[in-house]
């Protein structure tokens, strides 16, 4: 962590602790960045030799941690009772709120 011994030996537990969780947070993003870089070089050293219309993602290459992020959030399907249930505590709330009734 680069500190000195004076700093070590005049830190409290706690302190420590929490110097040593923010240091390793640090180095943990530090190896994703460059792993990001080196993945970005490999994709530019490769691409040019790949056949025409042929494409290539970055994950084909490495595949890193936040690349199975599926972009598409998956919901519940929801019924017809439901949303006018909603709508109508939605009314509720809003007629409270502004002293108006909703109108569309």
């Amino acid at each position: 962590m680069g500190w000195k011994s004076d700093e070590f030996w005049f830190s409290t537990p706690s302190f420590f602790y929490a110097s040593l969780h923010g240091h390793m947070d640090q180095e943990k993003d530090r190896f994703h960045q460059n792993l990001a870089a080196a993945r970005i070089v490999a994709y530019y050293a490769v691409a040019p030799h790949l056949e025409k219309g042929k494409g290539l993602k970055l994950s084909d290459i490495i595949t890193l941690p936040g690349d199975e992020i599926n972009d598409a959030p998956q919901f519940d399907e929801i019924t017809a009772e439901e949303l006018a249930a909603f709508s109508a505590l939605a009314d509720r709330g809003y007629e409270q709120h502004t002293g108006k009734k909703w109108q569309a």
